[in-house]
């Protein structure tokens, strides 16, 4: 768990892509909303945290992401361009007054000149961002990352060391940031004072317990539990107010947290959790082609005589339906024309009606990132505390609402009983190994085998199921932002960091 000296992965060295990963770069071409979002969180977060990554490949969307904005760039200027021929134009027109009749031949070519242009350049917008949008949504390249250009190597490293960090900075007072949705949780109490008996009836020999070793146990025992695609390891939670507690994790107090901590702050934090930070067993398990991710989150704790173990079940659900736009586009020529021929006019108007707002809340936006930094620095040096922990988090934002699978429904139970049962098992039988009595944490374990995991409802087309057993008439979309287009949006919300231009403490 210490800080890891291996070079940054490249194109050659990415990790294996999911189609989570494709999905969510086609959507950075098709939603400029999303774009800004993930350009806030992982371009330039400021001082606070970023959230946990939950396997997604944060170098090939921030990449992406960056190719979108070039794009979307060189659209605004050539955009310019022709609204300055079309005013050129109506000037000429307007001015006929002044002006022979071979003006108002010339300034209805430059008007009408204009206006077609501008319509090209949208109709070629459009085009461009619908073709990479559909073919990142199919997949044909070896890795999305090779799909657009590389970013600065300085980029890319820090873009890399949060994929392998060990150490969650978290915000807001819950630790499982971008977890997802809480599904059952529970601990279990062990008297470590009460001896078991042997053959003969006569108490056993009572050994010491250590949380450490527990863990350890958990750890070990998990990892061969044969779950396809398990990815276990230690990571240490920490209170974003009290950063500074933790040796290493905060060098500078003018500049983000570390991402990795020494092993030594990762164990320290199992045998001596304070309040403030605290290590888990962090247990994921992606499933689904990495659209659904059950995390579990385990830990040991001594408290006098007693001996707890907590668990925690949380699930990422499968992507919003927007975010999967992509794959329903056309992908014949004549069917891209047909799109193109549907959406150039009514989408070159309404981005040329909203224009002046876009582009005032571009700026505002631009602004508060580039200011961010130095009105959190002032909050730090005139603040007792300052919180850098992370909150929300990528794959969260654009995770569904409702399970709209039934078979989403079933893998994730599978899931979290089969954890269960491991961490169940490992805790008996080292408790029993230990010469303690096992007979109150069997009667826990029945209780804890009869509860219904809190998964809810299954919502789907025209059937929901569940306790209310009722019809339900298309899957709810609400709050979504427009696209390019107009055919989709973003999921979870507001994206957009620019609410106030003033970082609160």
């Amino acid at each position: 768990m210490g800080v890891s000296t291996a070079p940054p992965a490249t194109a050659a060295t990415a990790p294996q892509s999911s189609q989570v990963d494709w999905l969510l770069c086609s959507y950075a071409w098709l939603n400029p909303a999303f774009g800004r979002f993930v350009y806030s969180t992982l371009i330039q977060p400021g001082l606070r945290a970023v959230p946990p990554t939950h396997g997604v490949d944060v170098v090939a969307l921030a990449r992406h992401v960056m190719a979108a904005r070039r794009h979307r760039r060189l659209v605004i200027v050539l955009a310019l361009v022709d609204v300055l021929l079309i005013v050129a134009g109506a000037g000429l027109i307007l001015g006929l007054g002044r002006f022979t009749a071979g003006d108002l031949g010339w300034g209805l070519a430059v008007l009408l000149g204009g206006v077609l242009a501008y319509f090209v350049l949208i109709g070629w917008h459009l085009g461009v961002t619908r073709t990479r949008a559909s073919r990142l949504a199919g997949g044909p390249p070896p890795h999305p990352r090779d799909a657009a250009a590389r970013l600065p190597d300085a980029v890319e490293e820090r873009l890399d060391a949060y994929a392998k960090s060990n150490v969650i900075v978290f915000g807001g007072g819950i630790p499982f940031v971008g977890a997802g949705k809480l599904l059952t949780r529970w601990n279990v109490q062990v008297d470590t004072t009460k001896a078991a008996k042997d053959d003969h009836g006569r108490p056993r020999a009572v050994q010491p317990v250590n949380a450490e070793e527990l863990q350890k146990a958990l750890s070990i025992t998990v990892r061969k539990a044969g779950i396809d695609g398990i990815r276990v390891n230690n990571r240490l939670f920490v209170d974003g107010t009290r950063a500074d507690a933790v040796d290493g994790l905060l060098p500078d107090p003018e500049q983000p947290p570390s991402t990795t901590v020494a092993r030594s702050e990762i164990r320290r934090a199992i045998l001596n959790a304070t309040v403030n930070a605290r290590t888990y067993l962090c247990i994921e398990v992606p499933s689904w082609n990495g659209e659904l991710v059950v995390t579990v989150f385990v830990r040991a704790v001594e408290f006098g005589t007693d001996l707890y173990a907590e668990f925690y079940a949380y699930v990422l659900l499968p992507l919003h339906p927007v975010v999967a736009s992509a794959e329903n586009l056309p992908i014949s020529p004549y069917g891209r024309a047909a799109h193109l021929a549907r959406w150039t006019v009514p989408t070159g108007l309404r981005l040329l009606r909203n224009a002046p707002h876009t582009l005032f809340m571009t700026a505002r936006w631009r602004r508060f990132l580039a200011r961010r930094p130095a009105v959190q620095r002032r909050i730090i040096r005139k603040s007792a505390f300052f919180d850098y922990g992370a909150v929300g988090g990528i794959r969260a934002a654009v995770a569904a609402e409702h399970r709209d699978r039934l078979f989403a429904y079933e893998d994730e139970e599978r899931a979290i009983k089969s954890i269960r049962k491991a961490v169940l098992k490992v805790v008996v039988q080292y408790v029993s190994d230990h010469g303690i009595d096992t007979s109150e944490l069997e009667r826990q374990q029945s209780q804890i085998f009869k509860q219904t995991i809190n998964i809810r409802d299954v919502k789907g087309r025209n059937i929901m199921l569940g306790d209310n057993n009722k019809f339900f008439d298309g899957l709810a979309m609400g709050g979504a932002d427009e696209d390019d287009d107009g055919s989709g949006g973003t999921a979870g919300g507001k994206t957009d960091d620019d609410s106030d231009d003033e970082e609160k403490p």
